[in-house]
């Protein structure tokens, strides 16, 4: 069962994002419960889109462009939104450090997981928890081991 405020904001930035070009998913906590198991609490939605759209939706959103220095992740366009009851991270072009190679995240599956009617769309359960195992962070790790 997903939370109502989270079921809300889903749904709200689901009618948000019809109108992109490229594929985009949701990863991290917030699809860690699409996929029906519970992360131990959701902070924020995680959306990867690409650059184009990235840079569409800032334009969007009245957002300025916060792409700053990380040395794990980096994104060509990056912004927190708070359009929905929970906020919304956009990463345009979304890249994660490994041994010093910037690797763009790239996904080879996209699961339609419906909520109230709206579609959004997740990795795999094993691609998502292959990718919190790249990312290496604890709470990355903990979550891995739900799905």
């Amino acid at each position: 069962m997903i939370d109502p405020a989270l079921a809300r904001s889903l749904v709200r930035l689901a009618g948000e994002l019809g109108d992109l070009r490229d594929p985009w998913w949701i990863i991290g906590s917030t699809a860690v419960a699409l996929h029906s198991v519970d992360p131990d609490g959701v902070d924020d939605i995680d959306l990867v889109v690409s650059g184009r759209d990235g840079a569409l939706l800032l334009d969007r959103w009245g957002l300025a462009n916060d792409a700053a220095p990380h040395p794990q992740f980096r994104s060509d366009h990056y912004a927190r939104w708070s359009g929905t009851d929970i906020p919304v991270e956009v990463q345009g072009n979304f890249h994660l450090n490994e041994d010093g190679d910037w690797k763009l995240v790239t996904f080879a599956t996209r699961e339609e997981v419906l909520v109230d009617g709206a579609s959004l769309f997740v990795p795999s359960g094993a691609e998502l928890r292959e990718l919190m195992h790249r990312f290496g962070r604890d709470k990355d790790l903990r979550r891995a081991a739900l799905l």
